[in-house]
C-alpha cells in the first residue's frame, strides 16, 4: 500500500527534512524561494493537494499547478520527468511540454511546472 506524505518545504538547508527519501532522488529548489525544496523518489508524483505523493505547499503560483501535475521515474542513471495531462504545461530548460512524453532531467535543469520554476538536483543514496 502506497502512502501519501505532504512535504512541508526547508526554509533552512541546516534544518532537518522530516520526509526525507533514501537513495535516489531529485530535489527541487524552488527558483523564487532559495532554500525552499521538495524531496522526490522514484515513481512519485508532484502536485499541489494531497492527490499527489508529493504536495508542492507554499510554493509561488501554486493556484496554477495541477492537483497531479507530473511523476518521476528513472532508468539506470538517468531521471526522467512526465507531464500527467490536463490545461496546463511543464517545462525543462525553457522547452515547453503539455503531453505525457517522459522528458530527461540533469543537475542543474530548470523545471517549469505551469507558473513556478524549480532547480533540479539529483542526488543518491
Amino acid at each position: 500500500m502506497e502512502t501519501r506524505r505532504v512535504q512541508e518545504p526547508v526554509a533552512e538547508p541546516e534544518e532537518k527534512e522530516t520526509m526525507e527519501i533514501q537513495g535516489p532522488r531529485v530535489v527541487l529548489e524552488v527558483l523564487q524561494q532559495p532554500g525552499t525544496r521538495f524531496e522526490v523518489g522514484e515513481g512519485q508524483t508532484v502536485g499541489r493537494t494531497d492527490a499527489a505523493d508529493v504536495v508542492l505547499k507554499g510554493v509561488p503560483n501554486s493556484d496554477y499547478i495541477s492537483r497531479k501535475m507530473a511523476v518521476f521515474t528513472r532508468r539506470g542513471d538517468q531521471w526522467f520527468v512526465q507531464h500527467l495531462g490536463g490545461t496546463n504545461y511543464i517545462t525543462v530548460d525553457g522547452e515547453k511540454y503539455q503531453d505525457n512524453e517522459e522528458i530527461a532531467l540533469h543537475s542543474g535543469s530548470i523545471l517549469g511546472l505551469a507558473l513556478c520554476q524549480f532547480t533540479v538536483r539529483l542526488a543518491e543514496g
